[in-house]
């Protein structure tokens, strides 16, 4: 079974303010679950939506 994440241990790994974490849930910008009325993070969504984020370098005007 996967971890079940606070905000401030999302924050934690990717390095942000945990109230940015807080106007990307409400902007449904990244992955959460409802539980009740607490919002968590599962960690291997996290994970998988932090790799989509990666933005790869161009090489003489088109990516690799």
């Amino acid at each position: 079974m996967s971890k079940v994440l606070t905000k401030e241990e999302v924050a934690a790994v990717c390095r942000v303010d945990a109230k940015t974490i807080q106007w990307w849930t409400r902007r449904r910008t990244m992955p959460f679950v409802k539980i009740g009325r607490t919002i968590r993070y599962i960690e291997e969504d996290i994970n998988r939506w932090v790799e989509k984020q990666r933005v790869l370098p161009v090489t003489n005007g088109r990516p690799p």
